[in-house]
């Protein structure tokens, strides 16, 4: 079976509502800022469907938010195995209801909105991927970290220009591409703090022993690190 037949109960959900589904699925539990980043995301993507788009899905529907979004193993919640699939099936089933008893959705969805219609300030600084920061993703150690927004870490490719600062290169009707904005210094953890993360897991597969030691010694790294940027 193709992929597309896997995702195809998506395919006529209208683009401002997938976006909202999407940026609530993933990102529910970090407020509005966080589920802006996420559409930012998958925004900065769309400028790059070629690269990050399914294409059956793109030729299918024209919408490059639909083929990046229901693209194979790119948002985990459309993943066959991931329970935040039935509940994202289960709100485009039954829009009306959700959208009258979840406010959390109803903030999606006027994020989305925005989106769609290029009021969206792109606080995610460019980028086109991001993780949780309790996952160690492979493919993080190719990329630029641009920060940390909540609970999910923001990246770049390296050697890539942000999305946002490319020419104005509208790909579908929905989509209207605006301004990048820089990231808040507030949002955001520096990348030195990605950059402990990664030598304690470099330690965690050198010596296994190590690794409560590791772990104490990367705590005390973090609060100092914190301290001196607080009192800096």
């Amino acid at each position: 079976m193709a992929w597309i037949d896997n995702v195809r109960s998506f395919l006529k959900v209208p683009v401002d509502k997938l976006l909202a589904i999407t940026a609530y699925g993933e990102a529910r539990g970090e407020g509005t800022e966080g589920m802006m980043a996420v559409l930012n995301v998958i925004r900065n993507r769309a400028r790059e469907v070629g690269t990050y788009g399914d294409q059956s899905i793109y030729s299918e529907t024209g919408s490059a938010y639909h083929a990046i979004i229901l693209a194979k193993k790119q948002f985990s919640m459309y993943n066959l195995d991931d329970p935040q699939r039935t509940t994202a099936a289960n709100i485009a089933k039954n829009w009306d209801h959700y959208y009258s008893n979840y406010p959390i959705l109803q903030t999606a969805y006027d994020l989305s909105r925005k989106l769609v219609a290029g009021m969206l300030p792109d606080n995610s600084g460019g980028a086109t991927h991001y993780h949780a920061i309790t996952s160690f993703p492979p493919w993080r150690k190719d990329m630029i970290v641009l920060g940390q927004i909540k609970n999910h870490i923001f990246y770049i490719a390296k050697g890539e220009i942000p999305p946002s600062a490319l020419p104005e290169q509208p790909t579908v009707t929905a989509y209207i591409p605006e301004p990048v904005v820089p990231i808040q210094t507030a949002s955001i953890v520096p990348t030195s703090i990605e950059e402990i993360i990664y030598e304690v897991e470099e330690i965690f597969e050198q010596q296994p022993i190590m690794i409560l030691l590791a772990a104490a010694g990367t705590m005390l790294l973090l609060l100092e690190f914190t301290r001196r940027k607080v009192f800096a």
